[in-house]
């Protein structure tokens, strides 16, 4: 069996799919992690530096990538916690948005909900989270991953958690990221991986949250609530097709995506 180069997102929330097997543990999968932000992952995988990644499902769509894993996904169906939307007050028509440097879908996922809701003049700028906290001219600034629970964030009366906002707006989970291959046969040697992980996840969550908090400087209980109940691995078939269609559709609508690509989804 051939060794398959996989690219992990290292964030939190990509944790239980990518790192809750020990490194030493045995196993006949032959699979070699590599972790990095998310838009280095999708550079490394268009250049076939990898032979699979997990990526921002918009990513997936902007380069018409022709398969992805139905089985393991990042998603959220209602609150997520870590895409947030912070405000000083009540948007209006002309506000200016800060939008975190790292976001891919997320960006897109804010203005489809913005259009959707009736807003036509928002003007935006990409910022990294360090500089948003110093700009004055700023309405209202979109954080997404593990920043959302540092104590740097301003303490604003306003704060939009976009995973629900979306599941209020189209009943429908959303999935902000995707694992993508160019062959399909490579999943069959991944998903083993894949389930490996989500397995010993599931079983030791305890002593693997208790690892990760202190790591990360994040609360234990706020990140068990983060990493069982807001962020979802696994959804049913219906639920990862139908959330990826709508979100590729509503791109387009907006002008946020030339044209709808054809892809394939495999479980």
């Amino acid at each position: 069996m051939k060794t398959l180069h996989f690219g992990g997102i290292d964030f939190i929330n990509a944790y239980p799919l990518v790192r809750a097997l020990p490194p030493d543990r045995n196993s006949n999968v032959k699979v070699e992690l590599t972790l990095a932000e998310p838009s280095q992952l999708y550079e490394k995988l268009l250049q076939h530096a990898l032979d699979a990644a997990m990526i921002p499902t918009y990513s997936f769509f902007e380069n018409a990538l022709p398969a992805m894993s139905g089985n393991y996904v990042i998603a959220s169906d209602g609150p997520v916690r870590s895409v947030c939307l912070y405000s000083q007050k009540h948007l209006e028509d002309g506000a200016i948005i800060a939008l975190d440097a790292k976001s891919r879908t997320s960006v897109r996922m804010l203005k489809i909900l913005l259009n959707e809701t009736g807003y036509q003049q928002i003007r935006y700028i990409s910022l990294p989270f360090e500089d948003m906290l110093f700009r004055k001219d700023i309405d209202a600034f979109l954080l997404i991953g593990d920043d959302n629970f540092q104590a740097g964030i301003p303490d604003l009366p306003i704060c939009i958690d976009l995973g629900k906002w979306w599941k209020e707006t189209f009943n429908t989970p959303f999935v902000y990221a995707v694992i993508a291959v160019f062959d399909k046969e490579d999943l069959w040697i991944l998903h083993p991986w894949l389930h490996e992980n989500y397995m010993f996840w599931k079983e030791h969550q305890s002593t693997l949250i208790n690892t990760w908090s202190r790591k990360l400087n994040i609360p234990t209980l706020e990140l068990v609530h983060y990493l069982t109940k807001n962020i979802l691995y696994t959804l049913n078939p219906h639920q990862v097709e139908s959330g990826v269609q709508l979100f590729q559709k509503l791109c387009v609508k907006y002008g946020l995506l030339r044209c709808n690509n054809a892809y394939q989804i495999f479980f």
